[in-house]
C-alpha cells in the first residue's frame, strides 16, 4: 500500500484520502451547473445510485451526467458488496 511508504503525504479528510502533491483541477462544468449539482446532493435525501429524488433533478446534460441512476451499471459487473471499500484511481 503507497500510504505504508509515504504517510506524510495523505491526509483522511472526511473519510476520502486525498494527496498533498495533487493539483487542483481546472475542470468545471461551468460554475452555474457545478453549483446546481452541489446544491442538488447537498440538499438531497437520498443520495443513492438509484435515488428517484435525484432522478427528477436531471434539468441538462452536466446534471444528467452526474445524478442519473444509469451510472450504476458502469460497475454492476464487478459485483461489489455493498459494504465493501472501492478505491476508485483516476476519478477526476
Amino acid at each position: 500500500m503507497v500510504m505504508a511508504h509515504y504517510p506524510d503525504q495523505f491526509e483522511n479528510k472526511d473519510g476520502v484520502w486525498t494527496s498533498q502533491l495533487a493539483t487542483p483541477t481546472s475542470y468545471s462544468e461551468g460554475e452555474g451547473a457545478d453549483q446546481y449539482i452541489y446544491d442538488t446532493l447537498r440538499a438531497a435525501k437520498d443520495v443513492s445510485c438509484l435515488s428517484d429524488e435525484l432522478q427528477d433533478k436531471i434539468i441538462d446534460w452536466p446534471s444528467r451526467y452526474h445524478l442519473s441512476s444509469l451510472r450504476s451499471n458502469l460497475l454492476r459487473g464487478f459485483r461489489i458488496k455493498s459494504k465493501a471499500r472501492v478505491l476508485e484511481i483516476g476519478s477526476g
